[in-house]
């Protein structure tokens, strides 16, 4: 795999993409404290103070793309 932000080699081909969704509940929930570290695509996120009382979920998915010869 390749890092997000970096450049593909000269005469490689994109044979996957993996994709990230940092999910978040729409409403607070008062009962629950979110003290992760998300960690995807060299990104780091944690929540601040007033934001924990969301649930979050990460979901990563890795599609293999077709037809990708040149």
């Amino acid at each position: 795999f390749v890092r997000p932000g970096i450049a593909i080699p000269a005469g490689r081909a994109i044979v996957a993409v993996r994709v990230w969704l940092l999910v978040r509940s729409e409403d607070p929930d008062f009962t629950f404290t979110d003290g992760r570290t998300y960690t995807y695509a060299d990104r780091v996120y944690t929540p601040v103070p007033a934001a924990r009382n969301f649930r979050r979920v990460l979901v990563t998915k890795t599609i293999a793309l077709r037809n990708t010869r040149r």
